[in-house]
């Protein structure tokens, strides 16, 4: 995708904890890249200075919209309080992810999807001197950057193709979507411990009846998780939980859950007035899964080929503000220096998506995740052939669901890259002449699929070509063009004889 004179560029993170947006004026971009404008959040009159907020949706009873991040959290939190039985008529939604720019109401014309590991690194490679990463950005240098979000933990291997002036242009040599080893892991982790110590039916008790509270002991929970290091001297873990829980779990179990706490837990877990206090090992536990695959990950991706001893390791996203995750990749490979976090790791990938909506074509090669392929209804050519699917359209024997691979899972593509199939085909119904053409786009984790049908195939998307002047000719010659540009690929077809073009544009993240 060529680069744009647009006013103005925003982008909009939707993320599986938290959330925001960030912009800046083509103006000020020239002057200035990193001048770029985000939110403050405010709740009830309350300054809060975080750049992102919950993702939590609060909707009326009548579905309509009420309020947003820590807004809806403190509104709902005040119904449960004031009216509990009108509070349960809302629609509180939390921990969302969805893909909603179709809906959205803004052209496709003027959406670019960015990648997060790559936006992060375009921050990165723009930060002053005095912040000490952009200096490894040099021209053929290789840089990891692993993006631990709420949800995945994302790693992307680059190389610093080019310079030019303050810009730096950047190609993927290897990329890899983790699994769900981000921060919510940690907290199913925790309340998976709570559910175990207390019982399931006391915490969901609990959560029904004190919703504000549990909101409360979850938003504690976030904030130790953060700022918990592997290297302090706390010994224990306050996090507020109330009085009320008490009071369920005795009259459930007809035990005090003091006595229940010694029992299981050796002392190591204590209710003390309305908090409860964890033995810091075992609040270091909820963090040992995903520290244990992070690292793995890492370790996997260090093997592949063009992946190993980069320049620098960079961690961005909001899970690496976790000192024990950034801690704990530190000492795990002591050989890899620097490993460095830009300051505002949460808004790296934000900000840097908004670089990246003013010059898409800084990013001049990216990794295909997956192999692309076309499927067509081809005739049936029998010498070598035998064992490929069949069916006959007015009396031509063809191949059925073939995939035909346009680009390999691991392959470096060029930004603009175009490869071209030509199609020929015979129309001897008049009926099937007016019949549009459908063209699919099907992608594979295989490397050299068979058809469509094979483990591992899907469908990406559909391109429809309708007959030319209402009618194909009895043979039709044309050519399906696939070029790939920024985060889309867009596929088209021309037909040889009457210079129509038909063409959409596919998600290639």
């Amino acid at each position: 995708m060529a680069e744009k004179d647009w006013i103005v560029v925003t982008a909009i993170d939707l993320g599986t904890t938290f959330s925001g947006y960030a912009f800046s004026f083509r103006s000020e971009f020239q002057k200035d890249p990193l001048k770029i404008n985000t939110n403050s959040w405010i709740s009830d009159g309350v300054f809060n200075d975080e750049m992102k907020a919950p993702s939590i949706l609060l909707l009326n009873p009548d579905q309509s919209f009420n309020s947003f991040g820590y807004r809806a959290q403190n509104n709902y939190k005040q119904l449960l309080l004031v009216d509990p039985e009108k509070a349960v008529k809302y629609y509180y939604v939390q921990d969302f992810k969805m893909q909603l720019h179709n809906r959205a109401g803004i052209e496709s014309s003027l959406i670019v999807l960015a990648y997060e590991p790559e936006a992060a690194a375009l921050y990165c490679s723009l930060l002053p001197a005095d912040q000490g990463i952009a200096k490894y950005f040099q021209v053929g240098r290789r840089l990891m950057i692993v993006d631990l979000g709420g949800g995945t933990v994302d790693i992307t291997v680059i190389k610093v193709i080019k310079k030019e002036e303050n810009l730096t242009y950047i190609e993927h040599v290897y990329r890899v979507t983790g699994g769900a080893w981000g921060g919510n892991q940690v907290n199913k982790n925790f309340e998976n411990f709570l559910a175990n110590v207390f019982g399931n039916d006391v915490i969901e008790e609990f959560k029904k009846n004190h919703l504000s509270q549990w909101m409360e002991l979850k938003g504690d929970f976030e904030l130790q998780k953060k700022t918990l290091s592997v290297a302090g001297t706390r010994i224990i873990i306050g996090i507020r939980i109330g009085v009320e829980i008490k009071e369920i779990f005795k009259r459930r179990r007809e035990k005090d859950i003091a006595d229940e706490l010694k029992e299981k837990l050796d002392g190591k877990v204590k209710i003390v007035g309305d908090k409860l206090c964890i033995d810091v090992e075992i609040f270091k536990n909820f963090f040992h899964d995903c520290v244990t695959e992070i690292i793995g990950h890492i370790n996997e991706t260090f093997m592949r080929r063009g992946c190993a001893w980069p320049s620098a390791m960079i961690l961005v996203g909001g899970f690496a503000d976790s000192l024990i995750i950034r801690d704990a990749i530190i000492n795990a490979f002591p050989v890899i220096k620097p490993i460095v976090s830009p300051p505002g790791t949460s808004m790296s990938v934000l900000k840097g998506s908004v670089i990246f909506g003013h010059l898409p074509g800084i990013v001049t090669g990216r990794v295909c995740r997956e192999t692309l392929g076309l499927t067509l209804h081809w005739p049936y050519v029998p010498e070598g052939e035998t064992n490929k699917q069949t069916f006959k359209i007015d009396g031509i024997l063809r191949v059925d669901r073939s995939f035909n691979k346009m680009f390999t899972v691991n392959e470096v593509v060029k930004l603009g890259q175009t490869r071209t199939l030509e199609l020929q085909d015979l129309h001897k119904s008049k009926e099937l002449r007016k019949q549009p053409k459908i063209i699919e786009v099907d992608v594979s984790k295989d490397e050299d699929p068979s058809f469509i049908t094979d483990a591992g195939c899907s469908l990406r998307g559909k391109i429809t070509v309708y007959p030319p002047n209402g009618q194909w000719p009895e043979t039709t010659e044309g050519f399906i063009d696939i070029e790939t540009g920024g985060t889309e690929i867009t596929v088209r077809y021309r037909d040889k004889y009457s210079g129509q073009i038909t063409e959409e544009n596919i998600d290639f993240l």
